[in-house]
């Protein structure tokens, strides 16, 4: 785990290191996804593999707020 300091040395969180490397691989447009492997000429399947929704390119947009699945998601977790 590693130590993420946020504004003084009072507010710290702990973090996994797997999600710390998601994160900067999100920020950094680094995480493979559909749309860039259909960029690249890479592969096949470029459609989101989460809802299976034939028309819907997987795109970080798309994985994080269009995606119907993220939707309810991101819905059940406010709720909690």
């Amino acid at each position: 785990r590693m130590v993420i300091q946020l504004c003084s040395p009072e507010d710290r969180l702990l973090v996994p290191k797997k999600w710390i490397t998601f994160l900067w691989k999100i920020f950094n447009n680094a995480h493979p996804m559909g749309s860039e492997f259909l960029r690249h000429g890479i592969g096949e399947d470029h459609l989101c593999h989460v809802c299976k929704n034939v028309n819907a390119l997987e795109t970080l947009e798309h994985l994080f707020r269009d995606c119907p699945v993220a939707e309810k998601f991101w819905l059940a977790l406010i709720l909690v």
